[in-house]
């Protein structure tokens, strides 16, 4: 949360890769660029082998508009590349760089660590999203909180809630509906000393189907995300996440993700 009148600087790095053997991977995949926001990253539609690397930059902004609310701006842009493995393939390699999506949420927190765990509620809205060839305006949208307490050295928090994807069309006869997603995050972190803190968590996923124009290309699934890493104080203003996901999935996924703030 920003304080009011403050401005927090928000930046993050996400790489991702994974290698499909010989299924037919479709439409969109959620990837997690900050604790409460996913984006929707484009998968290669071949049944072949493949592997699909992205890169992903973030920058936000927030700003404290009164006492425990802000508001926030933020924009992704996203490095996509995919390598066919079969020798004898006939598809050629390629990549692509582009801006992902700008977003505008909002932050309230309910109640400060005391006597309760505290509880941080967040909304956020896709205010303009790049498809392939149409693009789209407010066609996804987030809701959730954030409850954590501390037990000195010890941090427990839990992050959960729902992302839903509206239709967007993709040309002028077609429209896509990527899968809505729900989620559930529980971390554990550990003070080591007053800079480094120790991060373990699971992010349970719930993700729905994927259509297009009314066929279900894409059935409905779970997943299950473990996640570790440090956090680093790196002065009085500004702190370091560094985290590490494996994802038992079937397409033998994996991502690191770095994010930084800084409170003006």
């Amino acid at each position: 949360m920003s304080d009011k009148g403050k401005v927090t600087l928000e930046l993050g790095m996400i790489y991702g890769n994974s290698k499909i053997s010989n299924a037919k991977f479709s439409g969109y995949f959620p990837v997690q660029v900050s604790n409460s926001s996913f984006i929707n990253v484009p998968t290669e539609v071949k049944n072949e082998k493949l592997q699909s690397e992205y890169l992903i930059g973030s920058l936000g902004v927030k700003y404290g508009v009164i006492k425990n609310l802000d508001i926030s701006l933020r924009s992704n842009f996203i490095y996509t590349s995919h390598r066919f493995l079969d020798i004898d393939s006939t598809e050629q390699s390629h990549h692509s760089t582009n801006i992902s999506d700008i977003a505008l949420g909002l932050n309230y927190q309910f109640l400060e660590d005391k006597k309760y765990p505290a509880i941080v509620g967040f909304v956020e809205g896709s205010a303009f999203e790049k498809n392939e060839q149409k693009n789209s305006y407010f066609s996804s949208w987030s809701i959730g909180l954030t409850t954590y307490r501390s037990y000195d050295p010890i941090v427990l928090s839990l992050t959960t809630g729902y992302k839903y994807n509206q239709q967007r069309k993709i040309n002028d006869a077609d429209h896509f509906k990527p899968a809505s997603l729900f989620f559930f995050n529980p971390q554990v972190a550990f003070a080591a000393n007053d800079r480094i803190s120790l991060i373990g968590g699971l992010n349970f996923k719930i993700i729905g189907n994927q259509k297009l124009n009314t066929k279900t290309i894409e059935n409905k699934r779970n997943n299950l995300d473990y996640m570790f890493g440090i956090g680093l104080g790196l002065t009085d203003k500004s702190n370091l996440n560094v985290l590490a996901s494996i994802r038992q999935e079937f397409n033998n996924s994996s991502e690191i993700r770095i994010n930084y703030n800084f409170h003006f």
